[in-house]
């Protein structure tokens, strides 16, 4: 049992017979008492079990044998374990994730170190008899003749995988039959060129592999032979339009040109962090959201991808011809709505290519440390206008400038003769205040039982502690626990009269108390009837 204050934990060994107030607690101060669980002392019984984690082919299944087990006797019992099934490539590691010697398979676990009640790992491939025996069959029969080849035995079970793309020129490699088709898939996508492309379909000569059902079967298993030919066919991925694209776009276009698309209303993917890069992700999220802006970049891209593949040498990203920002703008945003058939709960694209070419620009972008936002997008935007301004022969209108650029007038008024002088300036952006109507805190609730419970909650600005606890109150659908509520800081207790503006941080302690408090509720606030919007919280 540990006896703690607000902030120091008392010392029961040697404070234990001392009063409370020769440790320095008052009257009305709060003493939270922590019961730890005893620490339940591991059994050092010489027959415990050690646990042998074992995992193969995607699967996992754990053997529990004594320490005093043989290598080869764990490896008969995790035989039997995959009964039909013949187990080659057999690892052994220990609790530390550190591989063993299993030379002298008569050697027992107790020898390693390893002791009753720890957890190793065997890690091995699992392959049927058959295809066990056809990999045997075909190795011997190579050795055999091994004066007519100057082939090296490693290589007597390997397949050849030809990646066939669209434009691309074929991309060849090798891979063992022992492989799985995980394996195999893993090693096709490193070799795609670029991200427009998927993974279609693999098949050798008759066989047809399933991409979703075959992942964990090794390649001998779909009855693939070494020195067999495997195909992977890759094909142009189609875009899909998310929320945050207008509609508009593709109803303008022919009948006979509309494009491979597939309406959705799916919440858009996220950014990863690149560092401290929250203030880059959180400007790409709000000019990406903005419709006119992003419909104008896709619908270039999107006519790349027509149904009489009219546009079909054409590059997919017409903007990169325009300037290499703007080209790395154009393909964020058509990664924000693409969806990933190989992956479709994927939540986040990394924009790797326009935080490089943001730092070619200006230096400070280049690094991983905390930039300004504001700053972030003004410089974006005065760059992709300036690129699409180059582009058009020096037209000034582009779509930056009407979307982001505005006009302010100042006017100045003489006190005495009261004339007024107006200039007007250019402007991109407009820093306006808001205003604030509500405040959030997180208040930690200690019930009578001990129990901590954490609840958010939201109170007028100018209100006091005494609304923020009947809030509180409120939201637990028990109005009269405003009577048996203290309400405590660091520092002590905090009055209910106490105005919310004198309190600077968000976290409170509420505690329950047995008896009633006397708590007098205070004079009701008006509350907006509506959830506070941008346009009433703007003070203009």
């Amino acid at each position: 049992i540990n006896l703690l204050p607000m902030a120091e934990e008392l010392d029961i060994s040697s404070d234990g017979k001392k009063r409370l107030s020769e440790l320095n607690i008052h009257d009305r101060m709060s003493i939270y008492v922590q019961i730890i669980p005893p620490l339940v002392k591991a059994s050092t019984k010489e027959d415990t079990d050690v646990h042998v984690q074992c995992i193969y082919n995607g699967d996992k299944f754990i053997v529990n044998v004594p320490n005093t087990t043989t290598i080869n006797e764990l490896k008969d019992k995790i035989q039997t374990q995959c009964k039909d099934r013949t187990i080659i490539d057999f690892k052994l590691s220990n609790e530390a994730k550190e591989e063993l010697d299993l030379n002298d398979i008569n050697r027992i676990l107790k020898s390693f170190g390893i002791k009753p009640g720890q957890t190793i790992y065997a890690t091995f491939r699992a392959t049927t008899r058959k295809t066990q025996s056809l990999i045997s069959n075909t190795q011997n029969n190579i050795s055999t003749d091994s004066s007519l080849t100057l082939t090296p035995k490693t290589k007597h079970d390997r397949v050849m995988v030809i990646c066939k793309f669209p434009t691309d020129d074929p991309v060849t490699f090798q891979i063992s039959v022992r492989d799985t088709i995980t394996q195999l898939i893993r090693e096709i996508k490193s070799r795609i060129p670029n991200k427009r492309l998927v993974l279609s379909e693999i098949n050798s000569n008759d066989i047809h592999i399933n991409l979703e059902n075959d992942t964990f079967r090794c390649l001998a298993d779909l009855g693939i032979k070494p020195n067999d030919k495997i195909s992977a066919i890759m094909i142009d991925k189609s875009p899909i339009y998310s929320s945050i694209v207008s509609k508009q776009t593709t109803m303008s276009l022919k009948p006979d040109k509309q494009i491979k698309l597939q309406s959705t209303s799916r919440i858009p993917i996220g950014l990863t962090n690149l560092g401290n890069s929250c203030y880059m992700n959180s400007a790409l999220q709000c000019l990406a959201h903005i419709p006119p802006l992003t419909n104008f970049f896709l619908e270039s891209m999107d006519r790349t991808h027509m149904r009489d593949n009219e546009d079909e040498n054409n590059d997919w990203n017409p903007y990169d011809a325009v300037g290499d920002v703007t080209g790395a703008y154009a393909e964020l945003l058509w990664n924000l709505r693409r969806r990933d058939e190989n992956n479709p709960d994927m939540y986040t694209f990394t924009p790797n290519r326009i935080k490089d070419n943001m730092g070619k620009k200006d230096s400070r972008f280049a690094s991983s440390d905390q930039q300004d936002a504001q700053e972030f997008m003004t410089f974006l935007l005065d760059i992709i206008h300036q690129e699409l301004k180059t582009k058009n022969k020096n037209d000034r209108n582009t779509i930056i400038k009407k979307l982001f650029f505005g006009e302010i007038t100042s006017t100045v008024t003489c006190t005495a003769c009261h004339k007024e002088d107006s200039t007007i300036n250019p402007i991109s952006s407009l820093s306006i205040p808001l205003n604030r109507q509500e405040r959030s805190f997180w208040i930690t609730f200690i019930t009578k039982q001990g129990k901590d419970e954490l609840t958010l909650v939201d109170v007028p600005i100018d209100g006091q502690v005494g609304h923020l606890v009947e809030a509180f109150a409120q939201k637990h659908n028990e109005p009269s626990l405003f009577y048996y509520v203290l309400v405590m800081l660091p520092d002590g207790e905090v009055d209910l009269n106490t105005s919310l503006s004198q309190i600077t941080g968000d976290e409170l302690i509420f505690m329950e108390q047995e008896e009633r408090c006397d708590n007098i509720r205070p004079k009701l606030l008006e509350k907006p009837k509506t959830a506070s919007t941008l346009d009433n919280c703007l003070v203009l």
